[in-house]
């Protein structure tokens, strides 16, 4: 039983899914890890740190995780105030405004950025490209090079949740994310390959599928990841917003 309050935060996160689909998911999926302050224009999130398995592995000493979403400096002020004293705390803001409120209670660290993107346009599959739902063990071995665990990917892909889109030398994959939102990751080239232009074959390959299947795809990649950011500018995915983990 989702509590009103939850249900409440929902129905604002939900205005903007692809912007605050970390904040949805973690609602959705968990609940009762979850303390919620929520306004009309606005949400508090704090969770508790070893929910998440990446949170367990990227921030194994803290004391808390908080998410902030405000449409004013006056809501991030009023909702401020539910951030219990705890540390370390790790914060996951989107909003540049919303960070500047916190840096005038917290002294913050920024430890890293990923960036999303999404499709604006059409996109066509291409025909060397594969669908499928049983990947290959090269792709296999490949998604695990990149810290994708076969279990988990499997069991998506049992499910309906997920497929893989292979060339010869280039694969990815997407799955569900949060309700028709995708996941669209796992992009690998083998490194004689590389250069070519196979990844963008196989990433527009999957968007074009995902389009199929009305479905709408979410592109994340770490700020570090200067390959993955520029194949995501040269196949004219649009930029939704920047997620920036800071410490307190």
């Amino acid at each position: 039983m989702i509590s009103r309050m939850i249900e409440q935060a929902l129905t604002y996160l939900e205005q903007q899914p692809l912007q605050n689909i970390t904040a949805l998911k973690m609602l959705y999926t968990y609940p009762k890890s979850c303390t919620v302050h929520s306004l009309p224009d606005g949400v508090l999130i704090l969770l508790e740190p070893n929910t998440m398995p990446y949170d367990r592995e990227t921030y194994p000493d803290a004391a808390q995780i908080v998410l902030l979403y405000a449409d004013s400096n006056q809501t991030a002020q009023a909702l401020l105030e539910f951030v219990p004293d705890k540390h370390p705390t790790i914060w996951k803001i989107v909003s540049g405004s919303v960070t500047q409120e916190i840096k005038q209670r917290f002294a913050l660290t920024r430890e890293r950025a990923f960036i999303s993107f999404t499709d604006s346009q059409l996109y066509a599959a291409d025909s060397a490209a594969l669908i499928s739902i049983s990947p290959s063990q090269t792709a296999l071995t490949a998604y695990a090079e990149l810290g994708h665990k076969q279990a988990w990917l499997g069991d998506l892909l049992d499910k309906g949740l997920a497929f893989c889109c292979e060339m010869p030398s280039s694969v990815c994959f997407a799955f569900a994310n949060h309700q028709n939102v995708w996941e669209v990751g796992g992009v690998f080239t083998q490194p004689k390959s590389r250069g070519q232009g196979l990844a963008a074959r196989v990433v527009r390959t999957c968007i074009a599928e995902l389009q199929r299947r009305g479905l709408r795809s979410r592109y994340q990649v770490h700020e570090d990841n200067l390959a993955s950011i520029g194949l995501a500018k040269q196949i004219g995915l649009e930029l939704v917003c920047t997620i920036t983990h800071w410490r307190s």
